[in-house]
């Protein structure tokens, strides 16, 4: 019952013993989900917003894993998500680790020439 992953035919890279597939944008359109690593450059402002996963009256709304703080980017007009609250500069060059699903990038390591940030 268990199937073997199917390799893609990118280069791949490791980080914290988890293999990352190196892709470029092109290479983008070929892939439906996988862990990649992407670089490129900020093309829009960051958007940052609060979200809950429990209700207000919810007792456990207080509890610090209900609820944080997302910031949306676009890399090379590529939408990014990453949790916590990260503000790189429009034309800034990044580096990302992340999933590659649905069309969005769900990154957890986010790097620029100043400073590395992981959530």
């Amino acid at each position: 019952m268990f199937w073997k992953k199917k390799e893609l035919p990118f280069p791949k890279e490791v980080h914290n013993d988890v293999e990352y597939y190196v892709v470029e944008k092109q290479d983008l359109s070929e892939i439906k989900k996988a862990k990649i690593k992407y670089s490129g450059q900020v093309t829009e402002k960051p958007v940052t917003w609060y979200y809950r996963t429990s209700l207000p009256w919810d007792l456990e709304s207080s509890v610090e894993e209900d609820h944080g703080h997302k910031t949306g980017i676009r890399v090379d007009d590529i939408p990014v998500s990453i949790r916590g609250v990260v503000l790189p500069k429009i034309g800034e060059t990044v580096s990302l680790l992340g999933e590659w699903d649905n069309g969005i990038i769900n990154a957890w390591r986010l790097e620029t020439p100043d400073y590395i940030f992981i959530s």
